[in-house]
């Protein structure tokens, strides 16, 4: 009887001791197994992986990171107030898809940043990320504030591949010297919209107001790595004179025509003018409009807007006598009443008017009435970017399944323990 009992309870134990064995093994495998599977660890990529990369579009508030591979690559970026607390996002053209895409120029929208903050980030090609030859992140710092809101101009143009086609969803890079380049996206029709607003010094981050005789570069890139580079200034860009052909070089260095002010007229540098709406009554399509006159030169300029409700700017005529002004938000549909207060060369004060009506029938987002055909659209309003709080390389990352699965082994090998003793 007594040893009956014994050997039962041995054989028990035993029988036990196997079992918690095997689940502490099963458990260990699946942790191990699923760590691997869903943790993605990061290599760093080589030196020629990312072959360009420029900070664009800078705000007190918002930056665009563009960067060039050799090849068309999946890449990423990750970026942060801190280098060993980084936040990810995804190339802006896919944020709203499931599969990502390859592309040779890449680009991501950082939004809701701090005004004169600095911030870390790092581009990832391929599980690869890219860092300085130091293996210290890039870093770049936004200003303090947004002083302009005006721009003085637009640029704008239509690009086109070699067989004509039009050239959709290629880079356009706007530089001016010592200045954070702006950049925006050709549209279906080849054709391409950037205010010149928001020019920020690299070193001083001191905002820069722009003058017609400007020299500035343009850079048109597809994904065919098929490049244009376009030389020029203020007077001879604003539209570009022409269509330009995707692998062709163009300087545009000649007396042109800016925003439809000839530069060469005497008469008009010293007009205070309103230039479009070019019609009293003048009925406009789009909601947007290019409002363009001319003033004595370098004389501040009182600009209101009034409709439902009422738009105000301070703008200045640039050096020739010729100002521009596109309306931050889109104008009512219906009557406007255009006011422009100034002052001659004896300050004594002019005041302008002009009504005009918005019908709104054709309006399309970006339209710019009287500088470019197509639907030029500039980049600037975004949707919301998908963000994964991560950690630096190796970065780790798990599941909501996976720490499920551990549980679910520890709660069992737990119970074993209990059924043991």
């Amino acid at each position: 009887m007594v040893y009956s009992q014994l050997y039962f309870k041995e054989k028990n134990k035993i029988s036990t001791l196997v079992w918690i064995f095997l689940v502490l093994l099963i458990g260990i495998f699946f942790t191990g197994l699923l760590t691997k599977t869903v943790t993605p660890r990061y290599s760093r990529a080589s030196q020629n992986a990312m072959t360009r990369f420029e900070i664009v579009n800078l705000t007190s508030t918002q930056a665009t990171i563009y960067w060039q591979t050799a090849n068309k690559v999946k890449s990423f970026l990750f970026y942060g107030e801190e280098s060993n607390n980084q936040k990810m996002v995804l190339d802006e053209r896919d944020v709203n898809t499931i599969e990502k895409s390859s592309y040779y120029n890449h680009f991501t929208i950082l939004k809701e940043l701090k005004p004169g903050k600095k911030y870390f980030f790092k581009p990832v090609i391929e599980k690869q990320i890219v860092t300085k030859p130091d293996g210290s992140d890039y870093t770049f710092k936004t200003p303090v504030d947004n002083k302009i809101e005006n721009p003085l101009a637009i640029v704008s143009g239509v690009v086109q591949q070699q067989n004509l086609q039009s050239a959709e969803g290629a880079i356009v890079i706007l530089s001016v010297k010592d200045c954070f380049p702006l950049f925006t996206l050709s549209k279906s029709k080849g054709d391409w919209l950037i205010p010149l607003t928001n020019f920020y010094d690299r070193n001083s981050l001191e905002q820069k107001t722009l003058t017609v005789n400007e020299t500035v570069k343009i850079e048109i890139i597809n994904e065919d790595s098929k490049k244009i580079n376009i030389d020029g200034t203020l007077k001879t860009i604003s539209p570009l004179p022409q269509t330009v052909i995707l692998g062709n070089d163009y300087k545009f260095l000649g007396e042109e025509k800016v925003l439809g002010i000839t530069t060469d007229n005497s008469n008009q540098k010293n007009k205070i003018a309103i230039i479009y709406p070019d019609e009293e009554g003048k009925v406009i399509s789009g909601r947007v409009p290019l409002i363009k006159g001319t003033a004595f030169p370098k004389k501040e300029i009182d600009l209101t807007i009034k409709s439902k409700k009422t738009l105000t700017a301070k703008i200045f005529a640039s050096s020739d006598g010729s100002w521009s002004y596109v309306p931050l938000e889109d104008l009512e549909i219906g009557q406007q009443i255009l006011i422009i207060k100034t002052t001659d060369d004896s300050n004594n004060e002019v005041t302008l008017q002009r009504k005009f009506i918005i019908t709104g029938n054709q309006a399309i987002e970006g339209k710019v009435l009287g500088v470019a055909s197509g639907e030029p659209t500039l980049i600037v309003s975004y949707p919301t970017l998908t963000t994964i709080p991560t950690s630096t390389p190796p970065i780790s990352g798990g599941t909501v399944f996976s720490f499920m699965v551990i549980s679910f082994s520890l709660i069992i090998t737990g119970l074993g323990i209990l059924l043991a003793f």
